[in-house]
């Protein structure tokens, strides 16, 4: 299992690579299985480090 922390520096490692900003977000989850915690820790992650505003960028 890898890390928040980890998670966290890989986020911020891409997004000071990406000179025109966050354009979206892919999060994919299986419709078969239940929401695992990993998944949900991932979302999570996402809205601390985003905001709320991070959802409109998810694809639907």
């Amino acid at each position: 299992m890898v890390s928040a922390e980890f998670i966290s520096k890989e986020l911020v490692s891409c997004l000071t690579q990406a000179e025109e900003g966050l354009h979206a977000v892919v999060l994919v989850l299986s419709m078969r299985t239940q929401i695992s915690k990993e998944e949900e820790d991932a979302l999570r992650a996402l809205l601390v480090l985003f905001g709320s505003r991070i959802l409109d960028y998810l694809g639907k």
